[in-house]
């Protein structure tokens, strides 16, 4: 029996240490899982915040490029619409410089024509003085040859002669004085006419270099439109980096949409593409349609001339065979149905050129109508896409805010504000420092006033020391304007520090706002009594200490 007991009595005792080592093995086992626990938990919350700040700092680069954005749209607009205003200020200074030039040019025109005809006048004037002369001569010849009585014909016929010579020489003088006057009228239009040309083209050439710079500008702006479109593409590629990310429905849904981005430019780029070269194609084809045209054209009235040529000659060959008398009707008949046979060849040939490039026309439309249909199914395929896109973001606002429930409360802590009064960190501190550490004495300026000679004396007060107790409360305007942040011991240190008192035969008693009282001791009874005894007026001169520095100087005072 005591073998049994004793067997089962080891069997116990070993029981209970297996089970207090399994105890044990549990524990640290469960140790193990809640430090795990805890770790993984603490990583769960660093990566929340840093995918935050990473966010943050993305929409903050998206908000600026969106603001740079429409700065330089606003830019692009305004400059456009400078060009237009120049452009119309231009044409109407164009406008009034052409009608200023054609009054200028009349006014030049008629006072030239006037100054013309003055010199005409001047000639003809000059002129008939010069017939006037010749005339006299000629009645002084005349009465001479009265006088001498030498009347014979030959003389007679002679002088006809010479007055007819005199006559047409005065008539070919004003003609040319009329030419050379009209030559000088032309040479002086045309030098104006010059000169207008060149101004006239100097300021093409300016307000060209001005639309060119204009130009340029808006390329530039176009080109920084195009970097930034180009930055924020890129900042959305990076938000939809798998590689940031990580393994996750997020970045699956966003590589997806990606992809079907991708697709979708894609499509847009080889359509765009296939379409410009179809057009291309079909603007090739219209232009040789109507060279065909005007070759057609050109070929008609060729013909036509051919035609008349051909009658011409055939009406030349009958009148030389008439002439000659011999018939030759049947070569003649032969040579018209051969001229007419080719004709009639050449316009088949271009008919069928024509319908050639009428049917050219028709598929050319045929493949446009193609083209459309597959820009609509395009259109239709990016709407779907951009339907999806939407229904699968909605779907991850929507796990995101589930995720965020599920989160503890101590992780969404990340998310919250906190707003910090100014100057308050600053005042915490300095109450921190003046309750831990001992407070600087500052030496003060007395200016004492000599009853006898009425003048003030400078003196230095003794210093007192922080630790004995003794600190000087501050005016009640300076206290005013700090209580809202100022921590409640330090209110209560300023509220018992109303006075500093030196305690010496004779007591000096500094009150809260500034006098000075000197006291003697006077023993009594085995008491003391203090005994006030009011000095000569003294002033205080003190550092100025602001109200948001620290407060040691103040209450040292």
């Amino acid at each position: 029996m005591d073998t049994n007991e004793s067997s089962k009595f080891a069997e116990l005792q070993q029981r209970l240490k297996e089970a207090e080592k399994n105890t044990i093995l549990a524990a640290t086992y469960g140790k193990e899982l809640l430090e795990e626990n805890h770790e993984l938990h603490t990583k769960l919350e660093n990566v929340i915040k840093e995918y935050a700040t990473k966010i943050e700092a993305m929409e903050q680069e998206k908000y600026s490029l969106s603001q740079k954005l429409e700065t330089h749209l606003h830019t692009e607009r305004s400059l456009a619409l400078e060009l237009e205003q120049l452009r119309e200020q231009h044409n109407i200074q164009i406008e009034s410089m052409e009608a200023k030039a054609t009054l200028n040019h009349d006014h030049e025109h008629q006072q030239h024509v006037k100054k013309m005809e003055l010199s005409q006048m001047k000639e003809r004037m000059v002129l008939q003085e010069a017939q006037l002369k010749e005339a006299q001569e000629r009645l002084d010849m005349c009465n001479s040859s009265i006088h001498e009585q030498s009347t014979d014909e030959a003389t007679a016929t002679m002088q006809s002669q010479i007055m007819t010579l005199t006559c047409e020489k005065q008539e070919l003088e004003v003609q040319v004085s009329s030419l050379t006057a009209l030559k000088k009228a032309d040479k002086y239009r045309l030098a104006k006419a010059e000169k207008t040309v060149s101004k006239l083209e100097a300021e093409v050439e300016e307000k060209e270099c001005q639309c060119t710079s204009y130009y340029n500008a808006l390329e530039k702006n176009k080109e920084e439109m195009q970097e930034l479109n180009m930055e924020i593409e890129s900042l959305r590629l990076a938000e939809t980096d798998p590689a940031r990310k990580g393994n996750s429905l997020f970045a699956e849904v966003e590589d997806h949409r990606q992809a079907m981005e991708k697709q979708l430019l894609k499509k847009r780029n080889s359509v765009t593409q296939n379409g410009s070269g179809k057009m291309k194609n079909f603007a090739m084809k219209q232009n040789t349609l109507a060279l065909l045209r005007a070759g057609l054209v050109t070929g008609r009235r060729q013909i036509t001339l051919v035609v008349r040529t051909s009658v011409v000659l055939s009406g030349v060959l009958l009148r030389e065979r008439m002439m000659e008398g011999v018939d030759e009707d049947q070569d003649t008949n032969s040579f018209f149905q051969n001229m007419y046979g080719k004709s009639q060849k050449k316009i088949a040939e271009l008919g069928q050129e024509l319908h050639t490039a009428q049917f050219d026309k028709v598929v050319l439309s045929d493949q446009i109508l193609q083209l459309q249909r597959k820009l609509r199914q395009a259109e239709g395929a990016r709407d779907a896409t951009n339907a999806e896109i939407i229904r699968l973001t909605v779907k991850l606002e929507e796990m995101a805010s589930e995720k965020n429930r599920e989160i503890s409360p101590g992780s969404q802590e990340v998310k919250r504000v906190v707003e910090k009064i100014p100057g308050f960190e600053k005042l915490f501190s300095t109450a921190q420092t003046q309750i831990s550490l001992p407070m600087e004495t500052v030496p003060l300026k007395e200016k004492l006033v000599n009853p006898n000679t009425m003048q003030e004396v400078e003196r230095q007060t003794k210093s007192i020391d922080a630790n004995s107790g003794n600190g000087v409360d501050l005016s009640p305007s300076k206290v005013a304007a700090n209580q809202e942040n100022e921590i409640p011991s330090v209110q209560e240190l300023k509220k018992r520090q109303k006075k500093s008192v030196h305690m010496t035969e004779t007591v000096t008693v500094q009150e809260y706002n500034g006098d000075v009282q000197e006291l003697k001791m006077k023993i009594d009874d085995g008491e003391k009594k203090v005994e006030r005894k009011r000095k000569a007026m003294r002033k205080m001169e003190a550092p100025p200490v602001e109200s948001n520095e620290q407060l040691d100087g103040c209450k040292q005072q």
